[in-house]
């Protein structure tokens, strides 16, 4: 093919068999026919290879593959698809000339959509749709345009049985080593054998925009329903394809099923594709065969890694398909076209845009942070709900030192600039014990993560800062009309012994009106870190009431306050419970340290060792595990432990 034209090439193919194809161009929903021709019935022609000859040719292809997880003939298979989908004569020629960068295949009939036609060739060319510079798409029309979606991309993933027939957990670790390079643009979250109460809690309150399935797909016991199975010991149960759209709600974006482990699963996982399309899906990633343990990592770790590079869903799609064939598809295996991906709309509109880039040097601040997932919810609906709900005014996040509360807000700063909000964080590490007034200097001194022009042009802290010059006299400000003059540098007076008798209040009230009128269309969130630097007879006495508690009282709506403090200084700064939203960094459980050890290893990049849990286990006492004690694992990784 050459050129590269903005119409797809969509085949489509009707009938019972034999069956009726028809080749369009189509360009913005518009169609315009270019051949016709006709499929023999069940697909047999004089032609057909022969070990797949001598019966019904839709079924001896699904055989074949199933049974052989590597053959020299796959190729031979593969042309013969190719003379049925795309026939020497109009049909190749007009295809060809169009010079489409991505194929669809609209197939109506069921015996025929479970083929495997990735595989399709060409004589002794390449296959079809291998790359990325021409994808190969099942689809029905495009019906289903952009979404209202918010970033960053949410993905969630069920293990149905952890399986080490299956490598599981090979899978798991692959996608989480894709993920580290995220940057914050994609969440994973991974729910490992659920009950189905626990399943529908995480993705009600999680609302992934991707679902990623990994186990086993079969008929229901009695049924011919087809459902992906979750192996619980105690309670085994099954999400069937009649249940998709009541557990899942709203429907994913994207459906990625690595669950077809037997010859007969491949029509449980296009009827499970098919019940994920109607339950409102627009792409379905599906397995038409097993794809075990590294090679099913290599798939998963691929996809996204496309993804998270800006690849459309079928550039990932052909990318993870390529990878897998470099891998072991050039000596014969099956896995490189086992992965078949439908779309019911454009690629570009599957998923949000992910501009890894940004914010990159928070990841390298973070990487090492990891779980903490009850945390990251609470204060997410806390400060940036993503539904109708009201945002708190003030959080406090506390933990011992080291608990990860500096790692948590710094996620949370990255995670407004990916959502477009705006974010200002004052850290008073690092500096002398100071008074409330250079608290509030602080504050105003620091720009935001993404600074901006005020749109009247001026100040929002222009005010305030020509009421200090009263201040600083121990005088009340005089209103003044008309456009201020923005003092540079910004003031920072102390006030007059002879402070005259409310100065203070004024002092706080000017200071709320400034963060008000900087946040009147646009609220800021503003974090406050390490707060226990602030001399604690001034916090108590000025910052808590005037500031923290204003705006929990409704007096500060241009901000949003997220305040740090140590849990060894809250009865002396935050003497009593005193409202607002409170976020805990809590020791981790005991059972948590091996899977936790392995996530600060995926995510430093680093292989994960031999043993590595039990000697974690061993090196670490009894009893809950604290927050620094994680510190151990990520220096050792760092270290390149093996």
């Amino acid at each position: 093919m050459t050129g590269g034209s903005k119409a797809d090439a969509v085949i489509v193919v009707t009938g019972t068999g034999p069956y009726q194809a028809e080749l369009f161009a189509e360009d913005n929903g518009v169609r315009g026919l270019l051949a016709e021709w006709s499929l023999p019935a069940d697909l047999a022609g004089q032609d057909v290879p022969a070990v797949i000859a001598g019966g019904a040719v839709t079924k001896a292809i699904q055989d074949f593959v199933a049974t052989h997880p590597s053959s020299a003939e796959f190729v031979n298979i593969g042309k013969y698809l190719g003379r049925l989908l795309l026939p020497e004569g109009a049909p190749r020629e007009e295809w060809q000339k169009l010079g489409a960068t991505r194929t669809r295949l609209e197939i109506a009939a069921p015996e025929l959509r479970r083929i495997p036609w990735e595989m399709t060739r060409f004589g002794p060319g390449p296959a079809l749709f291998l790359t990325g510079q021409h994808t190969g798409v099942r689809t029905s029309e495009y019906s289903a345009g952009p979404s209202d979606w918010s970033l960053p991309v949410r993905l969630l993933v069920v293990e149905g049985e952890p399986d080490e027939g299956i490598k599981t957990t090979a899978e798991i670790r692959g996608i989480k080593s894709a993920l580290a390079a995220a940057g914050g643009w994609v969440e994973a979250e991974f729910l490992s054998v659920p009950t189905a109460e626990e399943l529908r809690v995480a993705y009600q309150r999680f609302a992934p925009h991707i679902f990623h399935f990994i186990g086993h797909c079969e008929k229901v016991v009695g049924s011919e329903e087809s459902a992906l199975k979750v192996r619980r010991s105690a309670q085994p149960w099954e999400i069937r394809a009649s249940a998709i759209a009541d557990l899942l709600v709203p429907a994913p974006r994207l459906a990625v099923l690595n669950a077809c482990r037997t010859s007969k699963a491949v029509e449980d996982v296009d009827a499970l594709t098919e019940a994920f399309v109607h339950s409102g899906s627009v792409a379905v990633v599906g397995m038409q065969g097993d794809i075990l343990g590294p090679e099913a990592a290599l798939f998963g770790c691929e996809l996204y890694r496309g993804l998270i590079e800006g690849a459309g869903i079928d550039a990932a799609v052909a990318g993870a398909r390529m990878r897998l064939y470099t891998h072991s598809g050039v000596t014969g295996s099956r896995d490189w076209f086992l992965p078949s991906l439908t779309l019911h709309s454009a690629p570009c509109d599957v998923l949000p845009e992910i501009r890894v880039k940004e914010c990159q040097q928070k990841a390298e601040l973070i990487k090492a942070f990891v779980d903490r997932v009850e945390e990251r919810h609470k204060l997410v609906n806390g400060v940036d709900p993503e539904r109708e709900t009201q945002a708190e005014q003030l959080l406090l996040i506390t933990g011992d030192r080291e608990a990860g509360k500096t790692s948590l807000v710094t996620w949370l700063r990255r995670r407004c600039l990916i959502r477009g909000r705006r974010v200002k964080y004052v850290d008073f590490n690092g500096t002398d014990n100071v008074d409330f007034l250079s608290a509030l200097y602080n504050i105003r001194d620091t720009a935001e993560e993404r600074p901006r022009e005020h749109p009247d042009g001026q100040a929002p802290f222009d005010r305030f800062n020509h009421d200090l010059e009263s201040f600083k006299d121990g005088r009340l400000p005089v209103e003044q009309e008309g456009t201020l003059v923005t003092i540079t540098p910004a003031p920072t007076p102390q006030l007059s012994d002879r402070a005259a008798v409310g100065l203070v209040e004024n002092l706080f009230q000017s200071f709320r009106n400034a963060l008000n009128v900087d946040g009147a269309e646009d609220p800021v969130v503003l974090i406050l870190d390490h707060v226990e630097q602030v001399f604690s007879s001034d916090f108590r006495s000025q910052l808590l009431p005037n500031l923290l508690l204003a705006a929990l009282n409704g007096d500060v709506p241009g901000v949003r306050l997220v305040v740090v403090l140590r849990a060894d200084k809250l009865d002396e700064y935050w003497p009593h419970d005193r409202g607002g939203l409170r976020v805990d960094l809590d020791d981790f459980d005991r059972s948590m340290v091996g899977s936790l050890a392995e996530d600060i290893f995926i995510a430093l990049g680093q292989e994960i060792p031999e043993g590595f849990d039990k000697f974690f286990d061993k090196l670490l006492p009894v009893g809950p595990v604290k927050p620094v004690q994680l510190n151990i694992v990520a220096r050792l990784a760092q270290m390149k432990v093996s």
